[in-house]
């Protein structure tokens, strides 16, 4: 009798978390991220009881690996020249789209439960907000900035994009220019 692999906590949200991506929210069970990873079910619902506590999870580690992505853009920023502001539309306007990538149909998994786990988003975004907010002389440019961007990147993550590649490219960099100077 052979015994099933072990998976850590981050295996499973990180398998669940590429079905979200790769295939959509809506394929997103205990069942697919059991056959994806070669786990049996019962382990997974030892760890998450019910796809609710999963997905709360996947959301959660996702907006931690976000948070690295931003962090590591903002120690990258010059100190006096809106920091956080800069370093956090960096991140989000990296034309790797790691960012996107960890974005793509997170929001659509925690919208999908009842009631919905959009909480986790709110909270994220206030605490750049706030920063943000702190350090900027006019917040009301930065956050015409930033929703400028985040506009920018919805069409990344769930739309076909109406302007080219180069045209997006341009709008991102006159928004981190205009982000400087805020």
């Amino acid at each position: 009798m052979s015994r099933k692999r072990q998976f850590t906590r981050e295996q499973y949200t990180t398998a669940a978390r590429q079905i979200v991506q790769e295939e959509g929210a809506h394929h997103l069970s205990f069942q697919a991220v059991a056959v994806r990873l070669g786990a049996s079910r019962g382990a997974l619902t030892h760890n998450f009881p019910t796809k609710r506590h999963l997905v709360t999870a996947m959301i959660a580690d996702t907006l931690a690996l976000a948070e690295t992505i931003i962090e590591k853009e903002i120690a990258k920023a010059p100190n006096g020249n809106n920091p956080v502001l800069t370093g956090f539309l960096r991140a989000i306007a990296d034309p790797s789209g790691e960012l996107i990538q960890l974005w793509k149909g997170m929001f659509n998994a925690g919208a999908m439960e009842e009631p919905p786990i959009t909480d986790l988003y709110a909270d994220f975004y206030e605490r750049y907000w706030q920063r943000i907010a702190a350090e900027v002389k006019d917040p009301v440019r930065a956050l015409l900035i930033w929703a400028a961007l985040e506009g920018l990147e919805l069409y990344e993550v769930y739309y076909k994009t109406p302007f080219t590649k180069e045209q997006r490219t341009a709008a991102l960099q006159k928004l981190l220019e205009d982000a400087v100077h805020v």
